[in-house]
Order: structure tokens, then sequence, then C-alpha cells
């Protein structure tokens, strides 16, 4: 579809999208406090790559720290500053003026979840890295995998099963 012929409108939020919106924020200033209050106890190697069991495979100068926290920033942003144009995404159905609104909500929302629920995801990765290099943990627990596959398919199953709904 021609994206430049699909409607623009503005969405807006609702006290479900803030809550959302929020606890992402929340994810993110953890990320960015976190390492500042434990960096100066960290050994100079900590875990910078685990494995599929959740256990550290790989070491480096705990300057990688930062990596998380700044990607993890960057893409939060990105994804809130993105949303805030549904008119260019691609859609399942046909957009039209009468489903428009309906349909850039529902995509909003999915994208909002999923955006907090990264943020959230690299909140923990960050934690269970301090934790792990300090001694306190072994890794990101042997199910996280499995945790975070479900975390990232259930907004999509979601919306998915919502398009058949009217």
């Amino acid at each position: 579809m021609n994206l430049s012929k699909q409607p623009k409108i503005k969405i807006y939020k609702d006290k479900w999208d803030y809550a959302i919106e929020g606890i992402g924020f929340a994810a993110v200033f953890f990320m960015l406090l976190y390492p500042t209050v434990y960096y100066t106890e960290l050994p100079a190697e900590i875990p910078i790559h685990f494995g599929a069991d959740g256990k550290p495979d790989n070491y480096g100068s705990k300057a990688t720290l930062w990596t998380l926290p700044i990607v993890g920033t960057i893409i939060f942003i990105g994804i809130i500053l993105l949303n805030r144009y549904p008119h260019v995404f691609n859609y399942p159905v046909k957009i039209t003026a009468e489903n428009a609104a309906e349909q850039y909500k529902k995509v909003s929302r999915l994208l909002r979840l999923v955006n907090s629920l990264v943020a959230i995801v690299f909140a923990y990765i960050l934690y269970s890295t301090v934790q792990t290099a300090l001694g306190h943990q072994n890794g990101l627990g042997g199910y996280f995998l499995w945790i975070f596959i479900v975390l990232m398919s259930l907004p999509l199953v979601i919306y998915l099963i919502s398009l058949g709904k009217k």
C-alpha cells in the first residue's frame, strides 16, 4: 500500500498507555543509575555475553557495562519518536478513514508495550551482569531465553488476535 495515502490523525494516550510507557521510563532510569552505583565495586573483567543456558560465556572490560544502557536508551527514545507517526507503519489490514484511529491505537500500544518490555529485559540483563560480576548470581537464569521469547511474542499474538474481533 502507498503509505502516503494512509490517513494522518493524532492518537491520544490513555491511562494504560501512560502506565506502560512509565514502566519503560523506570527501566531506562534504572539502566542509567544502576551501573553508576556499582561501577567502582566491579572487578576489571565482567561478563559481556551469556549463552543460551543463561550462564556467562565471555568476559571483557567493565567499561562495556555502559553499552547496554546507552543502546537501550537510544532504542527506547527511538521507538517513542517513531510511535508518533503511526501512518507510516505497515498494517495487516487496509487502513481507511473509518478504521485508522482504531488500528493506529492498537499498533501504537503494541509498540509501546514491546518498547517497555525491551527496556525491562535490558535492565534485567544489566542487573544480572552486575550481580554475576560481584559473585551474587550465576548468570541470567536457565529460563531467561524462553521467557524472553514469550515476552516478545505475546504482544504481537494478542494484537493479531484483536484484529479478528469487531
